[in-house]
């Protein structure tokens, strides 16, 4: 018999986003997505950025987050991110990640 009560939920699953993804930024390209609430689009917005993580192999992940800070940058932009939160989520039986920050700001 296969007893599967000690297998975690997705939803479960905790990340150690300093080790996936690192710690130095590059920011390359932000993007503005209508939000949607109950399979309704709604007259808000939130934005995608396209953050280059630069300590693995200039891997590019998708960050959302409420605020734009800047025009889509020409080049590549050195940022700050903190507190990156990871919800894994299973659609169409394949796992995807959503990822958001708590802030990201331009480096000085």
């Amino acid at each position: 018999m296969n007893d599967n009560k000690n297998i975690p939920k997705v939803k479960d699953l905790k990340f150690d986003t300093k080790a996936m993804f690192g710690e130095t930024f590059g920011l390359s390209d932000i993007d503005e997505v209508a939000i949607w609430k109950d399979n309704v689009k709604t007259n808000e917005f939130e934005y995608i950025y396209d953050l280059v993580c630069v300590d693995k192999k200039m891997k590019h992940i998708y960050v959302k987050y409420p605020r734009k800070i800047m025009d889509t940058p020409e080049d590549i932009v050195p940022v700050e991110v903190n507190d990156l939160e990871v919800s894994p989520y299973v659609r169409d039986g394949r796992l995807y990640l959503n990822i958001k920050a708590s802030n990201i700001k331009l480096m000085k």
